[in-house]
Protein backbone atom coordinates (compact mmCIF):
# COMPACT_ATOMS: atom_id res chain seq x y z
CA UNK A 1 0.00 0.00 0.00
CA UNK A 2 2.96 2.41 0.86
CA UNK A 3 4.48 1.60 -2.32
CA UNK A 4 0.76 1.99 -4.35
CA UNK A 5 0.51 5.31 -2.76
CA UNK A 6 3.95 6.63 -3.44
CA UNK A 7 3.16 5.93 -7.07
CA UNK A 8 -0.30 7.83 -7.26
CA UNK A 9 1.57 10.40 -5.09
CA UNK A 10 4.42 10.84 -7.83
CA UNK A 11 2.05 10.86 -10.71
CA UNK A 12 -0.14 13.55 -9.35
CA UNK A 13 3.15 15.81 -8.31
CA UNK A 14 4.11 15.13 -11.95
CA UNK A 15 1.26 16.91 -13.12
CA UNK A 16 1.41 19.47 -10.28
CA UNK A 17 4.76 20.73 -10.91
CA UNK A 18 4.81 22.16 -14.37
CA UNK A 19 1.37 23.53 -13.68
CA UNK A 20 2.16 25.01 -10.09
CA UNK A 21 5.12 27.02 -11.91
CA UNK A 22 3.53 28.28 -14.66
CA UNK A 23 0.97 29.86 -12.39
CA UNK A 24 3.26 31.79 -11.05
CA UNK A 25 3.87 33.05 -14.62
CA UNK A 26 0.19 34.02 -15.15
CA UNK A 27 -0.53 35.42 -11.78
CA UNK A 28 2.47 37.82 -12.05
CA UNK A 29 3.36 38.05 -15.32
CA UNK A 30 6.88 38.12 -17.17
CA UNK A 31 8.40 41.51 -15.68
CA UNK A 32 7.75 40.28 -11.98
CA UNK A 33 8.95 36.82 -12.64
CA UNK A 34 12.13 35.88 -11.55
CA UNK A 35 11.15 37.74 -8.09
CA UNK A 36 7.89 35.45 -7.79
CA UNK A 37 10.05 32.18 -8.63
CA UNK A 38 12.78 32.90 -6.39
CA UNK A 39 10.03 33.75 -3.62
CA UNK A 40 8.40 30.40 -4.08
CA UNK A 41 11.72 29.06 -3.84
CA UNK A 42 12.50 31.04 -1.07
CA UNK A 43 9.63 29.26 0.82
CA UNK A 44 10.55 25.70 0.04
CA UNK A 45 13.85 26.15 1.32
CA UNK A 46 12.64 27.96 4.66
CA UNK A 47 10.67 24.68 4.61
CA UNK A 48 13.60 22.37 4.33
CA UNK A 49 15.13 24.16 7.25
CA UNK A 50 12.33 24.67 9.88
CA UNK A 51 10.06 21.78 8.37
CA UNK A 52 12.25 18.69 10.01
CA UNK A 53 12.22 20.28 13.45
CA UNK A 54 8.48 21.26 13.08
CA UNK A 55 7.64 17.98 12.03
CA UNK A 56 9.80 16.27 15.09
CA UNK A 57 7.59 17.92 17.19
CA UNK A 58 4.49 17.01 15.62
CA UNK A 59 5.42 13.59 16.01
CA UNK A 60 6.40 13.90 19.52
CA UNK A 61 2.82 15.08 19.89
CA UNK A 62 0.30 13.69 17.67
CA UNK A 63 1.98 10.82 16.45
CA UNK A 64 3.02 10.11 12.98
CA UNK A 65 -0.20 8.94 11.82
CA UNK A 66 -1.23 12.84 12.87
CA UNK A 67 1.58 14.25 11.32
CA UNK A 68 0.20 13.53 7.79
CA UNK A 69 -3.00 14.66 8.76
CA UNK A 70 -1.83 17.71 10.00
CA UNK A 71 0.16 17.79 6.53
CA UNK A 72 -3.08 16.94 4.59
CA UNK A 73 -4.77 19.69 6.23
CA UNK A 74 -2.05 22.02 5.00
CA UNK A 75 -2.42 20.85 1.41
CA UNK A 76 -6.21 22.02 1.75
CA UNK A 77 -5.75 25.27 3.06
CA UNK A 78 -3.42 25.76 0.13
CA UNK A 79 -6.04 23.89 -2.51
CA UNK A 80 -7.97 26.81 -1.18
CA UNK A 81 -5.88 29.71 -1.55
CA UNK A 82 -4.71 28.60 -5.14
CA UNK A 83 -8.34 28.97 -5.79
CA UNK A 84 -8.87 32.04 -4.56
CA UNK A 85 -6.04 33.49 -7.72
CA UNK A 86 -6.95 35.03 -10.26
CA UNK A 87 -4.22 34.02 -13.61
CA UNK A 88 -4.59 35.24 -16.89
CA UNK A 89 -3.35 32.25 -18.88
CA UNK A 90 -2.93 32.46 -22.59
CA UNK A 91 -5.45 31.82 -25.00
CA UNK A 92 -5.61 27.83 -26.52
CA UNK A 93 -5.52 28.17 -30.21
CA UNK A 94 -5.06 24.16 -30.71
CA UNK A 95 -5.65 20.87 -29.00
CA UNK A 96 -3.46 18.21 -29.21
CA UNK A 97 -3.47 14.85 -28.11
CA UNK A 98 -0.56 14.11 -25.52
CA UNK A 99 1.84 12.26 -27.80
CA UNK A 100 1.73 14.84 -30.79
CA UNK A 101 2.34 17.53 -28.07
CA UNK A 102 5.22 15.90 -26.18
CA UNK A 103 6.66 15.52 -29.77
CA UNK A 104 6.23 18.95 -30.78
CA UNK A 105 7.48 20.28 -27.50
CA UNK A 106 10.70 17.89 -27.99
CA UNK A 107 10.88 19.36 -31.69
CA UNK A 108 10.58 22.73 -30.62
CA UNK A 109 13.24 22.55 -27.85
CA UNK A 110 15.64 20.88 -30.25
CA UNK A 111 14.93 23.57 -33.20
CA UNK A 112 15.81 26.16 -30.75
CA UNK A 113 19.25 26.52 -29.97
CA UNK A 114 18.65 28.76 -26.72
CA UNK A 115 15.69 26.86 -25.30
CA UNK A 116 18.14 23.70 -26.01
CA UNK A 117 20.83 24.71 -23.85
CA UNK A 118 18.46 26.28 -21.16
CA UNK A 119 16.97 23.16 -21.15
CA UNK A 120 20.43 21.04 -20.83
CA UNK A 121 21.35 23.55 -18.44
CA UNK A 122 18.15 21.87 -16.44
CA UNK A 123 19.33 18.59 -16.99
CA UNK A 124 22.84 18.64 -16.20
CA UNK A 125 22.57 19.02 -12.27
CA UNK A 126 19.64 17.03 -12.16
CA UNK A 127 21.65 14.36 -13.37
CA UNK A 128 24.97 14.91 -12.56
CA UNK A 129 24.68 16.49 -9.06
CA UNK A 130 21.20 16.28 -7.49
CA UNK A 131 21.94 12.89 -6.19
CA UNK A 132 24.27 13.48 -4.08
CA UNK A 133 21.86 15.00 -1.92
CA UNK A 134 20.89 11.32 -1.12
CA UNK A 135 24.25 10.21 -0.05
CA UNK A 136 24.77 13.47 2.77
CA UNK A 137 24.26 10.54 5.15
CA UNK A 138 27.50 8.36 4.00
CA UNK A 139 29.86 11.94 4.01
CA UNK A 140 28.10 12.33 7.47
CA UNK A 141 28.85 8.60 8.78
CA UNK A 142 32.01 7.41 6.62
CA UNK A 143 33.79 10.77 5.78
CA UNK A 144 33.39 12.92 8.65
CA UNK A 145 32.54 10.17 11.18
CA UNK A 146 29.57 11.74 12.61
CA UNK A 147 26.01 11.03 13.02
CA UNK A 148 22.64 11.62 12.47
CA UNK A 149 23.34 15.14 14.35
CA UNK A 150 26.69 15.33 11.41
CA UNK A 151 23.50 14.76 8.79
CA UNK A 152 20.63 17.43 9.89
CA UNK A 153 24.15 19.93 9.64
CA UNK A 154 24.92 19.47 6.22
CA UNK A 155 21.24 19.17 4.96
CA UNK A 156 20.59 22.22 7.18
CA UNK A 157 23.43 23.91 5.44
CA UNK A 158 22.15 23.46 2.25
CA UNK A 159 18.75 24.67 3.25
CA UNK A 160 20.42 27.75 4.85
CA UNK A 161 22.49 28.44 1.55
CA UNK A 162 19.70 27.95 -0.56
CA UNK A 163 17.71 30.79 1.41
CA UNK A 164 20.40 33.25 0.93
CA UNK A 165 20.40 32.94 -2.60
CA UNK A 166 17.05 33.30 -2.68
CA UNK A 167 16.99 36.33 -0.80
CA UNK A 168 19.45 37.72 -3.33
CA UNK A 169 17.71 36.92 -5.97
CA UNK A 170 14.52 38.06 -4.76
CA UNK A 171 15.59 41.52 -3.46
CA UNK A 172 16.96 42.03 -7.56
CA UNK A 173 14.54 43.54 -9.86
CA UNK A 174 15.19 44.31 -13.28
CA UNK A 175 17.69 42.25 -14.26
CA UNK A 176 17.60 42.00 -17.62
CA UNK A 177 20.16 39.17 -19.19
CA UNK A 178 20.09 36.30 -17.31
CA UNK A 179 21.51 33.86 -19.06
CA UNK A 180 24.94 34.32 -17.60
CA UNK A 181 24.60 35.07 -14.32
CA UNK A 182 22.34 30.97 -14.69
CA UNK A 183 25.84 29.49 -16.39
CA UNK A 184 28.23 30.78 -13.81
CA UNK A 185 26.10 30.30 -10.84
CA UNK A 186 25.93 26.68 -11.63
CA UNK A 187 29.41 26.05 -12.45
CA UNK A 188 29.97 27.80 -9.32
CA UNK A 189 27.50 25.29 -7.48
CA UNK A 190 28.86 22.07 -8.74
CA UNK A 191 33.08 23.34 -7.89
CA UNK A 192 31.74 24.05 -4.19
CA UNK A 193 29.87 20.57 -3.99
CA UNK A 194 32.82 19.47 -5.66
CA UNK A 195 35.02 20.96 -3.38
CA UNK A 196 33.05 19.30 -0.48
CA UNK A 197 33.94 15.83 -1.74
CA UNK A 198 37.39 17.02 -0.27
CA UNK A 199 36.21 17.62 3.45
CA UNK A 200 36.87 15.91 6.30
CA UNK A 201 35.98 17.98 9.08
CA UNK A 202 32.41 18.36 9.87
CA UNK A 203 31.97 22.27 10.10
CA UNK A 204 33.97 22.76 7.13
CA UNK A 205 31.43 20.52 4.96
CA UNK A 206 28.98 22.70 6.54
CA UNK A 207 30.60 25.54 5.64
CA UNK A 208 31.24 24.20 1.77
CA UNK A 209 27.69 23.52 1.78
CA UNK A 210 26.04 26.57 2.85
CA UNK A 211 27.78 28.09 -0.19
CA UNK A 212 27.18 25.54 -2.41
CA UNK A 213 23.31 26.66 -1.67
CA UNK A 214 23.66 29.77 -2.46
CA UNK A 215 24.65 29.50 -5.83
CA UNK A 216 22.30 26.57 -6.83
CA UNK A 217 19.49 28.86 -5.40
CA UNK A 218 20.44 31.43 -7.53
CA UNK A 219 20.98 28.79 -10.38
CA UNK A 220 17.56 26.88 -10.16
CA UNK A 221 15.72 30.58 -10.05
CA UNK A 222 17.66 31.74 -13.24
CA UNK A 223 16.85 28.54 -14.76
CA UNK A 224 13.01 28.22 -14.04
CA UNK A 225 12.37 31.61 -15.32
CA UNK A 226 13.89 31.42 -18.61
CA UNK A 227 12.12 28.26 -19.41
CA UNK A 228 9.40 30.16 -18.94
CA UNK A 229 10.25 33.93 -20.37
CA UNK A 230 12.16 32.50 -23.74
CA UNK A 231 9.75 30.01 -24.47
CA UNK A 232 7.14 30.88 -26.74
CA UNK A 233 3.75 31.54 -25.23
CA UNK A 234 2.22 28.04 -27.10
CA UNK A 235 5.06 25.54 -25.98
CA UNK A 236 5.50 26.62 -22.37
CA UNK A 237 3.92 23.91 -21.03
CA UNK A 238 5.16 21.62 -22.23
CA UNK A 239 9.00 23.38 -21.42
CA UNK A 240 8.00 23.15 -17.90
CA UNK A 241 6.75 19.14 -18.67
CA UNK A 242 10.49 18.64 -19.53
CA UNK A 243 11.72 20.51 -16.23
CA UNK A 244 9.49 17.99 -14.35
CA UNK A 245 10.66 15.13 -16.23
CA UNK A 246 14.34 16.52 -15.71
CA UNK A 247 13.73 16.18 -11.72
CA UNK A 248 12.37 12.77 -12.34
CA UNK A 249 15.51 11.67 -13.59
CA UNK A 250 17.44 12.46 -10.42
CA UNK A 251 16.42 9.22 -8.66
CA UNK A 252 17.46 7.24 -11.32
CA UNK A 253 20.43 8.47 -11.60
CA UNK A 254 21.04 8.47 -7.84
CA UNK A 255 20.72 4.45 -8.02
CA UNK A 256 24.02 4.45 -10.39
CA UNK A 257 25.95 6.50 -8.02
CA UNK A 258 24.60 4.23 -5.22
CA UNK A 259 25.89 1.39 -6.93
CA UNK A 260 29.47 2.87 -7.52
CA UNK A 261 29.80 4.56 -4.15
CA UNK A 262 29.52 0.83 -2.98
CA UNK A 263 32.42 -0.07 -5.10
CA UNK A 264 34.89 2.95 -4.66
CA UNK A 265 33.50 5.12 -1.94
CA UNK A 266 31.30 8.93 -2.04
CA UNK A 267 33.98 10.97 -1.95
CA UNK A 268 35.87 10.04 -5.59
CA UNK A 269 32.51 8.74 -6.98
CA UNK A 270 31.00 12.17 -5.83
CA UNK A 271 33.55 14.33 -7.38
CA UNK A 272 34.05 12.29 -10.01
CA UNK A 273 30.30 13.34 -10.76
CA UNK A 274 30.89 16.84 -9.89
CA UNK A 275 33.65 16.94 -11.81
CA UNK A 276 31.90 16.09 -15.10
CA UNK A 277 29.08 18.59 -14.37
CA UNK A 278 31.49 21.07 -13.61
CA UNK A 279 33.29 20.64 -17.41
CA UNK A 280 30.03 20.20 -19.01
CA UNK A 281 28.88 23.62 -17.94
CA UNK A 282 32.27 25.13 -18.29
CA UNK A 283 32.21 24.49 -21.94
CA UNK A 284 28.72 25.84 -22.10
CA UNK A 285 29.29 28.78 -20.63
CA UNK A 286 32.64 29.70 -22.68
CA UNK A 287 30.98 28.78 -26.16
CA UNK A 288 27.15 29.58 -25.72
CA UNK A 289 27.00 33.25 -27.61
CA UNK A 290 23.17 32.32 -26.89
CA UNK A 291 23.19 32.52 -23.17
CA UNK A 292 25.44 35.46 -23.16
CA UNK A 293 22.40 37.58 -24.67
CA UNK A 294 19.27 36.28 -22.88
Amino acid sequence: MVYGMALVAGAVDALAGPIRTMLVYDSVGGEDLTNAVALNALGGNSMRVIGPAIGGVLIGAVGTQGTFQVQAACLVVATVLTWMLRPSPPEITESLGIFRSMAEGMRYVLRDRRMLIIVIMGLVPSILAYPYVTYLPVFARDVMHSNQTGYGYLAAAVGLGSLLGGALIAARSGQRKMGPGMMWACLFYCLAVLVFTFMRHLWLGVGVLAIAGVFHSIYATLNASLMQLQAEVEYRSRVMSLQTMMWGSTPFAGLLMGRMIDMWGAPHVVGAWLALAAAITLVLTTTSREMRRV
